[in-house]
Order: structure tokens, then C-alpha cells, then sequence
């Protein structure tokens, strides 16, 4: 796991910790287990994004069995947060939307040159290499273990 998504979930962790200052230490781990679920299939929607906004056929090229990292993403959000309370739904999404923020935001910065030529090549060429195999390793994971993540899930509820 790449040292920023580490990063950016122990800042996940420390956002749980402060909304929920009321709630039992199990909760906010729950809650913050459950965001850690997200926080590949939000990074990879999130990357996805920018990629499309350059490559419209992007989404179509990345795309799974289960149709393209938007309608995974999607996937995982509706299993993570069923039979969640709205207020628990509302922040696990957003923690996990937090830290995929955060770690997108850092990778795009790492192409920033101040001359927008290089900046788009060097973000194209990120696209068809590391975008992808990030998005294509999370659909592959996702569609291979789903029974294991799905347990993940239980037990991440209880």
C-alpha cells in the first residue's frame, strides 16, 4: 500500500476520532474500518475523473464486468453504507471521500511544472500507466474476493 494512502487514512482515523467524541472507541472503529473499505474505490473513481476529463474514452477502456469504475465505486459505497444509521453512512463517506481526495490531489501535484503542455503529457501518461493498473488492480480485487469483502463488511457492521 503506497505511503500516502497509509497517510491518509491514519488522517481518516484522527476525522473519525474527532466527529464522533461521544461514541464508544468500538464504533468509531467500525465506522473507520468500514471508510478504509472505500478508500480504493473512491481513490480509483477519483483518479478515473481526471483521466476521463483528458481522455473521454478513458472509462470505457478501464472498464470491468461489472461496467466502469464509476459503477464499481458506486457498488461499494450502496454495500458499505447499507443498514448504516444516516448520520454513521454520512461519515464514513465522508472520510473515506476525504482521504481519496487528499491522496488525488497529492499525485496530481507531483505533475504541476508550471507549463501546461508538460503538466497534461506527464497526466496522460500517468493515466495509461499507474491510473490504470490502480483502477484495474481495485476492479480485479473487487470482483475476485466480493464474498470476502462482503465479510470484511459484516463484520466491520456488528
Amino acid at each position: 500500500m503506497p505511503t500516502q494512502v497509509r497517510s491518509h487514512r491514519r488522517i481518516a482515523a484522527l476525522a473519525v476520532a474527532l466527529i464522533l467524541p461521544n461514541a464508544t472507541l468500538a464504533t468509531a472503529k467500525d465506522l473507520l474500518a468500514l471508510a478504509e473499505l472505500l478508500v480504493s474505490a473512491y481513490t480509483a473513481m477519483d483518479f478515473a475523473v481526471v483521466c476521463a476529463t483528458r481522455q473521454p474514452s478513458f472509462l470505457l477502456e478501464t472498464a470491468g464486468p461489472l461496467g466502469n469504475v464509476l459503477n464499481y465505486a458506486e457498488h461499494v459505497r450502496d454495500e458499505a453504507v447499507e443498514s448504516l444509521a444516516h448520520d454513521e453512512a454520512l461519515i464514513v463517506l465522508k472520510t473515506a471521500a476525504d482521504a481519496a481526495r487528499a491522496t488525488v490531489l497529492q499525485t496530481i501535484r507531483k505533475f504541476q511544472t508550471g507549463e501546461q503542455s508538460l503538466e497534461a503529457a506527464r497526466i496522460r501518461a500517468w493515466c495509461s500507466t499507474d491510473a490504470t493498473d490502480f483502477i484495474r488492480t481495485f476492479m480485479n480485487e473487487y470482483d475476485r474476493d466480493h464474498d470476502k469483502f462482503l465479510e470484511t463488511l459484516k463484520r466491520s457492521k456488528r
